[in-house]
């Protein structure tokens, strides 16, 4: 079976305090037109193929996630999966957690075990906090460690562009400038201007929209990467519009009402290296589907 597995990006994200080796958060995420492209078939031999221009570290998420299965459910099949990488690493819009969460989903139906979701998302926590997220794969509000997912469905089309830097942000590096800083947030008050966020899309009130989405690791992230803070600043002076960080970085996206728009506005303004990507809310991906399937 093959399977396309959406990267994400978070339209608000506030982080608190660091207890143990987590930090809690609340956040409001996206998944996008995006996609990595898996193979999983059942073989004589295990093996994981990754497809990618990228080097892929050999401890990945998607090893996680078949050690995991079979640690679990004590199985020993042979199992090929191979990955066709689209998703840049490292660039804070989920890839490696999206491949992990489509892992463990399709070797529940691979093998006839057809687990419950609770069952998943205890699993897909073990492998990383934005894995939960990917089990579901819409529009959601994610809190505490990553295991709290509340889905739903908001039908406003929006565009949105992606720049992409040819380097990979550390997501540990990033949050250990933040505890550095020591500057977290309120995650009540997060999860409140998250609430006041989604009305003014479900309006697609784009302008507020703009005012209230916020990244916590935004300052973090830039402390440690001055050129993308450099970039941001004049991708804002060129186009008029805002930009904003997804997760711990390094993507830079910027939002839109038109596919045209944000074409005319791609053309001018991606940076000498960087990768662009102009996508829409999965959301749009699914409606369209369902549409041409009923014509």
């Amino acid at each position: 079976m093959k399977i396309l597995t959406p990267a994400k990006i978070n339209l608000f994200l506030e982080v608190g305090r660091k207890r143990g080796k987590l930090h809690p958060v609340v956040s409001l995420i996206e998944p996008i037109s995006l996609f990595d492209t898996i193979e999983i078939k059942k073989s004589k031999n295990t093996k994981i193929t990754f497809h990618s221009e990228w080097e892929i570290p050999e401890n990945n998420t998607v090893k996680k996630a078949v050690d995991l299965f079979r640690q679990k459910f004590n199985f020993d099949d042979g199992i090929e999966i191979n990955i066709w990488k689209k998703i840049p690493p490292g660039s804070g819009l989920g890839g490696g957690s999206s491949d992990a969460a489509a892992v463990l989903k399709n070797l529940s139906r691979l093998f006839g075990l057809n687990l419950e979701k609770n069952e998943l998302i205890n699993m897909a926590v073990e492998i990383g906090s934005d894995v939960p997220f990917f089990l579901y794969n819409k529009i959601s509000i994610v809190s505490s460690y990553g295991e709290i997912v509340e889905p739903f469905d908001i039908n406003t089309p929006i565009y949105y562009l992606l720049l992409i830097p040819d380097r990979e942000i550390p997501t540990s590096e990033v949050y250990n400038q933040l505890d550095k800083n020591g500057k977290f947030g309120d995650l009540t008050k997060g999860k409140e201007k998250i609430k006041i966020l989604i009305d003014l899309i479900k309006n697609a009130d784009f302008e507020k929209m703009s005012k209230i989405m916020f990244n916590r690791l935004e300052n973090a992230c830039f402390q440690l990467w001055k050129e993308g803070k450099e970039v941001m600043e004049r991708l804002k002076k060129l186009s008029g519009r805002s930009f904003f960080l997804s997760g711990s970085g390094g993507c830079i996206f910027s939002l839109f009402r038109e596919e045209n728009e944000v074409r005319e506005v791609s053309f001018k303004i991606v940076p000498e290296g960087w990768k662009s990507f102009i996508v829409k809310r999965f959301q749009q991906l699914k409606q369209k589907e369902e549409s041409d399937g009923n014509n």
